[in-house]
């Protein structure tokens, strides 16, 4: 039997490996980095589940986003250790209060990113900040959350787009199911972050042990991201454009090949609500700081509704008067030339050399040269109609 989807529409969800009544598909890692299914025919009785749940063949009911809001954390340090303005932390709090459980993603003592599902705040906690690679979700993860919902418990689940819809699916959309989705850019190739942190652990002499996509330590965030990679005592801190693999992810150099036709990247979302960050300088109340982080909370349906009002008295929603300028709400990234430097390399063989894929473009240069206001400048001129 062939796999559900073919590969440049796979999202690597793992649905299809956790409807599996007979544990015929597992996700493995290809050449690229990501995991796909792949079905032991052998063991597959053609049941067609596989199929017939896959999110990217039939999709689920998602909802038009009705308003935007910005909020701001006010706890100092559960704000810092958040790569915005701490939105998720406060609901997830709330969902342990009232004795729910948080599934959503941390790095893990190997720094690879995957889904757990907890109700220790000390876990939580793990789960705050960027992580731009994509995610594990393993089929334990679906069943474990199903058997959670099955005694009548809340389970909030943080995610991008496309693990909402397959965790939706799965779940037959639960009542208890709390489904919160990430304004997605696109995914990084896990394997690719596995090759460079293996350079970095050389260079730094020592087993990186802690990753920060977006640092809040310098006064230049959030017009400035920054990677900073921690080894014992040791750190690497570079700016975004500077840095190899900050520099790939965000030019999509190192996405998944579906990220470029995302079904998802638009106002139809697939969450109750939907998170991203606010970079924007107006509309800010003076109760945000900008300079610390601001979360942007897309609200989408009247379960969504009934979360914020939970929430009152714990964080305070500004509504926008008008809608932000966000990339992803219309349109999947543009898939660029160089997305093909990552199909000549096989990541998952430690003894092939992978200089030439973290090699900077010309266009990287550039960015990274141009000061910020000349930036503003360009956008300006080229978003003009002639």
């Amino acid at each position: 039997m062939k796999t559900p989807v073919s590969g440049d529409r796979c999202t690597g969800c793992g649905l299809c490996s956790a409807v599996c009544p007979v544990d015929a598909i597992s996700m493995e890692t290809a050449p690229d980095g990501f995991r796909y299914p792949v079905i032991d025919n052998s063991k597959c009785v053609s049941c067609q589940k596989c199929v017939v749940n896959c999110p990217e063949r039939k999709k689920i009911e998602t909802g038009d986003i009705r308003r935007f809001c910005i909020c701001q954390n006010q706890n100092a340090s559960e704000l810092k250790r958040s790569s915005s303005g701490g939105f998720s932390y406060v609901l997830a709090k709330q969902l342990l209060h009232s004795g729910g459980y948080v599934a959503g993603c941390i790095f893990d003592e190997n720094l690879h990113a995957r889904h757990v599902i907890t109700n220790d705040i000390e876990v939580v906690k793990k789960m705050q900040g960027s992580k731009y690679v994509q995610s594990d979700l393993d089929k334990e993860i679906f069943r474990e959350i199903e058997a959670k919902l099955n005694q009548n418990i809340r389970v909030l689940f943080i995610g991008t787009p496309c693990q909402v819809a397959a965790m939706r699916r799965y779940c037959k959309d639960h009542e208890k199911l709390i489904a919160v989705d990430l304004i997605c850019h696109g995914v990084g190739s896990p394997g690719v972050l596995r090759r460079y942190l293996k350079i970095k652990e050389k260079k730094l002499k020592g087993k990186i042990d802690q990753i920060y996509f977006r640092s809040k330590e310098r006064r230049i965030y959030p017009d400035t991201y920054h990677m900073t990679l921690a080894s014992g005592s040791k750190t690497y801190d570079r700016a975004e454009m500077k840095d190899a693999y900050y520099t790939g992810f965000s030019s999509g150099r190192f996405l998944r090949e579906s990220c470029f036709r995302c079904s998802y990247a638009n106002k139809c979302r697939t969450g109750l609500l939907s998170l991203g960050d606010y970079l924007a300088e107006s509309g800010i109340p003076d109760s945000i700081k900008r300079s610390k982080g601001i979360s942007l909370v897309c609200v989408n349906t009247d379960r969504g509704e009934e979360l914020l009002k939970e929430l009152k008295g714990k964080i305070e929603p500004c509504e926008l008067a008008k809608e932000p300028v966000k990339k992803n709400l219309k349109r999947p990234e543009r898939r660029p030339k160089e997305r093909s430097r990552l199909n000549r390399y096989d990541v998952r063989d430690d003894s092939v050399k992978v200089n030439g894929l973290f090699r900077r473009t010309c266009s990287d240069v550039v960015k990274n040269l141009l000061p910020k206001d000349l930036k503003k400048k360009i956008k300006s001129i080229t978003k003009k109609p002639l």
